[in-house]
């Protein structure tokens, strides 16, 4: 009896150990499976991290490019204005000079015309003078009054002239 319990004992310490070493066997094979996994997930994660890095480093170049293409633009339209600024600046420029020109030729008619207008007072006046001076002689002197009134006609008609001029300035 004490050999069979031996025996039994041998049997259930075998049985054991085979279910030990059965147990050690799934464990090592979980373990296995468990590391298969971790490594997966890491590799995964890593894809995904780069899959994401490659998408950001993409969306931040497409935004630096239509940057670029803003910045490219502003440049443009920011010349096109200074250009038109200058074209303008110049354009203002000259109507001013050229109204400053017309203004001088207006001032430089009137003091024509008032010369003129002046010049014709003076020789009316001696007209009037010579004529009234000699009525009693006129007859030797008509030569010399058709002189001075057709000098003072020609004023005249200068002045008229210097008048028109001054009125289409």
């Amino acid at each position: 009896e004490h050999a069979s319990r031996t025996e039994e004992l041998e049997r259930e310490r075998a049985t054991a150990m085979h279910s030990a070493a059965e147990a050690r066997d799934a464990a090592a094979r979980c373990e296995h499976e468990l590391e298969l996994e971790r490594a997966e997930r890491h590799d995964h994660a890593e894809r995904c991290a780069a899959l994401c890095a490659r998408a950001a480093e993409d969306v931040a170049a497409a935004r630096r490019d239509r940057a670029d293409e803003v910045r490219a633009v502003a440049r443009r339209t920011r010349a096109e204005w200074d250009s038109e600024r200058l074209e303008l600046q110049q354009q203002a420029e000259h109507a001013d000079a050229s109204a400053a020109a017309a203004r001088a030729q207006t001032g430089a008619m009137r003091a024509t015309a008032t010369r003129a207008e002046t010049r014709a007072a003076v020789l009316e006046s001696r007209a009037e003078q010579q004529a009234a001076a000699h009525a009693a002689v006129r007859d030797g002197h008509d030569r010399v009054l058709s002189e001075v009134l057709a000098e003072a006609a020609a004023v005249r008609a200068q002045l008229e002239r210097a008048e028109v001029g001054v009125t289409d300035a």
